[in-house]
């Protein structure tokens, strides 16, 4: 497992973003499938998915997600019972909660994706998605 959020980890170093860098990979069968970061770049599928975001993720905009951009890289036969893992540090080296939005959790579910890794302020978690 700590072998993939290295993947994520080292991924999320090439984001746009300047304060919240974002990476994932999607794991199959020990094999890495693709790997995607937040970018500013817009994309229709994640216009199409924060329809289902809350009103707590009011600040999220149609920008491209981590999870989003490593699952349009991959086949959809191959995504179905892989796993995803989602990184995010702070500037200073620190975990921090990256806990997928309603928008990309309905994505990664529809997907078929089964697992998710995430980090969170406390270290790592996982949830199996039903």
């Amino acid at each position: 497992m700590k072998k993939y959020f290295n993947v994520a980890r080292t991924v999320s170093k090439t984001s746009q973003y300047p304060r919240i860098k974002i990476g994932c990979c999607i794991v199959k069968k020990n094999v890495v499938l693709a790997v995607g970061v937040n970018k500013y770049k817009s994309h229709p599928l994640q216009k199409k998915y924060n329809k289902f975001r809350s009103m707590d993720e009011s600040h999220i905009h149609n920008n491209i997600h981590a999870e989003l951009d490593a699952i349009i890289k991959c086949n959809r036969q191959d995504l179905i019972g892989a796993s995803i893992y989602v990184y995010r540090e702070d500037s200073f080296g620190n975990l921090r909660m990256c806990r997928p939005c309603e928008a990309c959790r309905k994505l990664i579910r529809d997907s078929g994706i089964k697992e998710v890794y995430y980090t969170t302020g406390e270290g790592l978690c996982r949830e199996v998605l039903l």
